[in-house]
């Protein structure tokens, strides 16, 4: 990565290491799902969602990002609901075939 630092005092020198720490800023409220409920088949990215009635259907998301076990639902999913995240694979494809 390059990254561009003032050095005005010139305590910095070519082929110095640096540590950088970046950060994300937060949106006012993210949805986060564990990224084993995250089904990837036909170049899309897809949950089981359970309904009110226990019904269960197939949702397309869009991911914003991932950081370690836990995706940032962009699109797709509203706050609240559920989704299954332990062997959706196979619902999905009993539901989807």
């Amino acid at each position: 990565v390059r990254v561009k630092i003032p050095n005005s005092s010139l305590k910095l020198k070519p082929e110095m290491n640096a540590k950088i720490i970046v950060q994300l800023t937060k949106k006012d409220e993210e949805i986060t799902i564990p990224s084993s409920a995250v089904i990837f088949d036909n170049n899309k990215n897809w949950v089981m969602v359970v309904d009110i009635d226990n019904k269960i259907e197939t949702r397309q998301i869009e991911i914003d990002h991932q950081y370690k076990d836990v995706i940032y639902v962009n699109h797709g999913l509203t706050v609240g609901e559920k989704v299954i995240s332990k062997n959706g694979l196979y619902i999905y494809d009993a539901i989807n075939d």
